[in-house]
C-alpha cells in the first residue's frame, strides 16, 4: 500500500513538474521579492489545466498524447535544474582528485546530464496515464516563504480515488517567468526523494553504477512500451 502511494506521488511530481518548471538551465536566480500570490495561483491553475487536458484528449491516440507529453516536457522542464538537484553533492567533484580523475568524472557528468532527459519522461509517463488522466486541480490558497518563494497550495482530485495534497514552491527566474522549483506531495518533497533514490544506487557503485541504472532503465521502459507492456519498478 505504502508502495503504491510512493508511485502516485512519484507520478503527480512528473505531471506537475513537466508542464510547470520552465527552461531554467543550471540555475534559479532568485528575484527580490515572492511571486504576487494571485499570479502563482493563476500559473499554476492554467498550466495544470493544460497538462490534464491533453492526457484525456479523446482525440488523441497513445502515441500522439505521449508525443505531445514529451514534447511539453522538451519546451518548458527545467531538465538541468532538476538534475543537478536530483544527483545532489555526488554532482560535484571530490577535492584531490588528479586530472586523471577529474576527466572521468566530467564524462561520467556529461553522460548523465545526457541521459537525464529520457530517465525522467520513460520513468513517470506509464505512471502519469495511469493514475492521473482524467484528474483535475482545485486550488486551496497560497503562502508567500521567505523573500523569494511563494507556495500554492492544491488538491489534485482523481475519480474513485482519494484527492492528493500538493504544495507547489513556486518563484521567479532571472527573466522574470514564474517556475515551480519544487513540490511537496502529501508532505513529501518530490526532489528531495528523487535525491535520494539517485543517492542509494550510486552507494553501491558510485556514478558508473548510476549511469549502469539509468541506461537499463530506459532502455527496459522503452522496450516496454513498445510492446505494449509496462516493466516491473
Amino acid at each position: 500500500m505504502q508502495r503504491r502511494i510512493l508511485k502516485s506521488v512519484k507520478a503527480l511530481w512528473f505531471v506537475l513538474v513537466i508542464v510547470v518548471a520552465g527552461n531554467a538551465g543550471g540555475g534559479m536566480a532568485a528575484t527580490a521579492t515572492p511571486p504576487a500570490q494571485k499570479d502563482a495561483e493563476a500559473f499554476i491553475q492554467s498550466v495544470a489545466d493544460e497538462v490534464f487536458a491533453t492526457l484525456r484528449n479523446a482525440e488523441l491516440t497513445s502515441l500522439q498524447k505521449k508525443t505531445a507529453v514529451r514534447t511539453m516536457m522538451n519546451r518548458t522542464v527545467a531538465v538541468d535544474y532538476i538534475a543537478k538537484l536530483s544527483l545532489g553533492r555526488f554532482g560535484r567533484p571530490r577535492d584531490g582528485l588528479t586530472a586523471e580523475e577529474r576527466a572521468a568524472f566530467d564524462t561520467q557528468l556529461a553522460e548523465y546530464n545526457a541521459l537525464f532527459p529520457d530517465y525522467l519522461f520513460e520513468k513517470f509517463y506509464d505512471l502519469i496515464i495511469t493514475k492521473f488522466d482524467n484528474a483535475s486541480v482545485q486550488l486551496t490558497g497560497s503562502t508567500p516563504v521567505k523573500a523569494t518563494d511563494t507556495i500554492v497550495h492544491t488538491k489534485i482530485l482523481r475519480p474513485a480515488a482519494e484527492p492528493v495534497l500538493a504544495d507547489w514552491r513556486v518563484r521567479a527566474d532571472r527573466g522574470g517567468k514564474l517556475k515551480v522549483i519544487d513540490v511537496k506531495a502529501e508532505g513529501i518533497s518530490l526532489i528531495i526523494t528523487q535525491r535520494d533514490d539517485f543517492a542509494a544506487v550510486i552507494g553501491t557503485g558510485g556514478l558508473d553504477r548510476l549511469l549502469e541504472h539509468i541506461r537499463t532503465q530506459i532502455a527496459a521502459r522503452q522496450v516496454a512500451a513498445s510492446a505494449g507492456n509496462k516493466p516491473h519498478s
